[in-house]
Parts: C-alpha cells; structure tokens; sequence
C-alpha cells in the first residue's frame, strides 16, 4: 500500500496476485487495500477499456486497480497485452473514439500497480509476460476481531467503534498523501541489488523505497527473497526448461559431440550452420 504512494517516481512496478478459494479472505483483502493504497479503484471483471479509462491521459500511475473475481484474464487477450505494458512507466494505449467524426486518437498511459484477486492463478501458456510480471500468494483464513467490510460500511447507525476505525483508515490515507507531497522529490538512493534482468527490474524499486528503514531487513528482503525464488523455481518448472537438455542433446550428437563433457565452443569449431533435429526425437 505504501508503495503505490510513490510508484510514480520508478521506471517499473510489480503486480500482485492473491490466490485462495472461497472464504479465506481475499475480498477482505482488497476492501482493506482499497482503504490504503493511493487512488485505488477496486472492481469485477474489469474490461480492457476500462483499464484504459481508469488509468486515464493525464498522468502515469495516475490510480491503483484491484480486480477482484479476475480468474478469466488470461483469456482476455486485450487486457494481458495492456497489463504486460502497464508495468512500465512511459507505457502508452493508444485508443481511436470510432463514434466522433473525426475519429479522435487518444493516447492513455497503462503504468500503475494492479492486484489480482482470483481463485486460479494465471494461466502461464496465455499469458507467460504478464506472469513474469506479478508475484503471486496464496490466501489463508485468519482470526480477526473486526470485519473489514463492516468497518468501511455505509450504514447511518453504525457501531461507534467501527466507526472509529474507519476514520483511523481515512486518516492514514490522509496522511500518507501528505508524506508523499513532503517527500516526493527526496534523492533515491542508487543502490546494487546483485539481481538482474526482470528481478532486478521488479525488486529495485522497492528496495530503494524503503532503503534504509527496519522494514527493508525485516520484511521488504525476506519477502523478495521468497518471490524471486517462486520466480525462478517457476521457470525451472517450464515447458522450455525441459525442452532446452534435449535439443542441446541432439545438437551436440549430430556433430558427435558428447553435450555433458563438450562445450558449445567445441561445437563452434565444428563451423556448422544448422543442424536438423526431428520433431518425432523432441516428443
């Protein structure tokens, strides 16, 4: 939540994705984002023109979307092509209103953080970049003394303690917007991650955030060092990590090349161009 309050001042952010059956807390989880984060607009089944007109044309990272019931976006290709490059500050959709006479082009910028709610995760075969993109939990059951949703209700006769809380929440979110305008233009401090390509990419910004504060050691590290990890362990789980041994394997063989004790500069001396590999061999 305090993330979104500065995900403007980064060239990346990362998604979240909350995983879990029914009841264990995940709409919950979203009312209580929803009362936190900077500008969060939560909603269902949330269109790809929609994401377009949330995000709007005036600012990058101008809200937070939280999606709730999101289990059928890896079947929305429109909507993963917008989610793979909302993830990049300087991200543009460019939209064409087709019902003016000129056929206005308007250009909305995709950049904000986004959570998922849903009870499947998303599918990697539909949507492998926008995957690579979210860190992904699961949700559990907890005990917990006050229902969320009781707290931010509506309702004129409500508990005077939950009343309380409410306004507890309104004012955190009042006062992170004032440390935001406070600290806006605060120098980032340019830090080695030791991580590279994507994980570099997703992590940095948030250890340059909270660089400095107990937060960093004891939570924002740990918890990045778990999400890299399920990263990484995914890849290793993936179509092409198995493919890649065994056509390794029929590369080197066709040049009579052992794969386990030559190295490709061997098979560079070999000066072969193409080597043709039968699909029967692959399956």
């Amino acid at each position: 939540a305090i993330w979104t309050y500065f995900q403007d001042l980064f060239p990346a952010t990362h998604y979240g994705e909350g995983i879990g059956t029914n009841d264990v807390g995940k709409s919950s989880m979203g009312y209580t984002f929803e009362y936190t984060g900077y500008r969060v607009i939560k909603g269902t089944a949330i269109s790809g023109a929609n994401y377009s007109r949330v995000l709007g044309n005036i600012e990058p990272g101008q809200c937070t979307i939280i999606e709730d019931e999101g289990d059928n976006i890896s079947e929305d290709s429109e909507k993963v092509k917008i989610l793979k490059a909302g993830y990049e500050y300087n991200s543009k959709i460019p939209k064409i209103n087709m019902n003016t006479s000129n056929q206005e082009q308007k250009w909305y910028f995709g950049f904000g953080y986004k959570m998922i709610l849903a009870e499947k995760s998303l599918k990697e075969y539909k949507a492998k970049g926008l995957v690579d993109r979210t860190f992904s939990f699961p949700f559990r059951p907890g005990k917990v003394k006050y229902s969320i949703k009781e707290v931010v209700s509506q309702n004129i006769n409500k508990n005077p303690r939950l009343q309380k809380l409410h306004e507890e929440l309104l004012s955190f979110r009042k006062l992170m917007l004032c440390y935001r305008m406070v600290h806006y233009k605060d120098l980032l401090p340019e830090i080695e991650t030791g991580l590279k390509n994507r994980d570099q990419e997703l992590c940095k910004p948030l250890l340059q955030l909270f660089y400095g504060t107990e937060a960093q050691k004891k939570e924002i590290i740990p918890t990045l060092e778990t999400f890299v990890k399920q990263r990484r362990t995914r890849k290793e789980n993936s179509l092409e990590a198995a493919l890649y041994p065994i056509i390794k394997k029929q590369v080197f063989a066709a040049d009579g090349l052992d794969f386990k004790t030559n190295t490709f500069e061997d098979l560079k001396k070999k000066d072969k161009k193409s080597v043709k590999i039968a699909f029967s061999y692959i399956w």
